[in-house]
């Protein structure tokens, strides 16, 4: 048993540091390019997917010859035992505090010139694991993006997306936004957020997007036309 253990924990602490020196790979003082941004999630997703499936098991563990009072006891140890792991990888990948960005194409569509609003859109997905029984993704409520899950032929696929309806709208001058159409080019939505995870219900983690900030920047030039607070 004492073998057994010893096993575990070390598994426990191999995964933790593997997580870690996943998420040292890249540089966050920058914008992520949807794919990293994709694979930063997926890391995060993964790790909190082995402490779901640590508990789902132990849900389905009770022996034959172990009491009721003894297997709940056991269970809220091992639940415990996973919120204290899940504490301490957040402060070892400092997921507790970080803040990501991630750009996104910004593609334009119609000006009205009458009331001086442009219609910008992206086309641009980032792909997220799609939730499971023991496990969420969610993005927390904001006008500008949310995740969106799909089935087709049963085969489920998540994105984080910009909201399609409605569609944003760039209040802007006849002047700058001829000069932008010019530069469309090099223009990207620009979306801060940060990783937050949930382990108040011990049946169901959850790892939630918190959109901060979302702005319209000529990366050429590093100018930002618009920005905005989410809160």
């Amino acid at each position: 048993m004492k073998i057994l253990l010893h096993a575990v924990l070390l598994f426990v602490f191999s995964s933790s540091l593997y997580s870690q020196d996943e998420l040292k790979q890249y540089d966050f003082s920058k914008p992520l390019t949807p794919e990293i941004c994709s694979d930063v999630i997926k890391i995060v997703w993964t790790k909190l997917s082995d402490y779901a499936g640590e508990i789902a098991e132990a849900q389905n563990s009770k022996g034959e010859f172990e009491s009721t009072p003894a297997f709940q006891n056991r269970l809220q140890s091992i639940q415990n035992n996973v919120r204290e792991n899940i504490r301490k990888f957040s402060n070892d990948t400092k997921l507790n505090s970080r803040v990501f960005s991630v750009l996104l194409k910004a593609e334009f569509d119609h000006y009205d010139a009458d009331h001086e609003r442009y219609n910008i859109r992206t086309s641009t997905n980032i792909q997220t694991p799609p939730s499971k029984d023991f496990i969420l993704l969610t993005c927390s409520s904001n006008q500008y993006v949310d995740v969106n899950e799909t089935n087709a032929a049963g085969y489920r696929r998540s994105f984080l997306t910009m909201k399609k309806n409605p569609e944003f709208v760039w209040y802007v001058n006849n002047q700058i936004a001829q000069a932008a159409k010019q530069k469309e080019q090099s223009i990207y939505f620009t979306l801060w957020f940060s990783l937050e995870i949930d382990s108040s219900n011990p049946r169901t983690l959850v790892l939630q997007i918190i959109p901060k900030k979302i702005s319209l920047i000529d990366t050429a030039d590093n100018f930002t036309y618009w920005t905005e607070e989410i809160y």
